[in-house]
C-alpha cells in the first residue's frame, strides 16, 4: 500500500447502490444498497498509486461457499471519494449480479 496516498482505514465509500468500508491496511467490507437482493461481505484489496484494486476469481468463490463477492473493483482514491470506480459483484447462487462503469463513491 502506498504511504503517500490519503488514509483509507476507518472510512466509508458509497454511492445508491455500493457502500464499502476500508476496516483494515488490506481488508474492506462491502453492502450493496437499492437491490433485490443485499449482498454483503468481504474482500482483500490493494493500493498501488492510489487506484484501489480487488480482484476475486470465479472459481474461489464458488468454493468458499460466501454469500457473494466483488469480482472486480477499481477506482482512484482521493481524499473524499473514489473516481473512476469500475466493478462487478455477484451473489449467492448468482441470483444478483451488481455493476458499476465510471461510477463515483462519495464518503458517506
Amino acid at each position: 500500500m502506498d504511504m503517500d496516498h490519503p488514509i483509507a482505514v476507518g472510512k466509508t465509500f458509497g454511492t445508491q447502490n455500493l457502500s464499502i468500508n476500508f476496516e483494515s491496511n488490506d481488508s474492506i467490507s462491502f453492502k450493496t444498497k437499492n437491490t433485490l437482493y443485499i449482498l454483503n461481505g468481504k474482500s482483500k484489496y490493494k493500493i498501488k498509486d492510489n487506484i484501489v484494486t480487488i480482484r476475486n476469481s470465479y472459481k474461489a468463490y464458488k468454493q468458499s461457499g460466501a454469500n457473494s463477492c466483488i469480482l472486480s473493483f477499481t477506482g482512484r482514491l482521493k481524499k473524499d471519494r473514489i473516481e473512476h470506480a469500475t466493478f462487478s459483484i455477484i451473489g449467492h447462487d448468482d441470483k444478483e449480479h451488481v455493476f458499476g462503469d465510471n461510477i463515483s463513491l462519495l464518503i458517506e
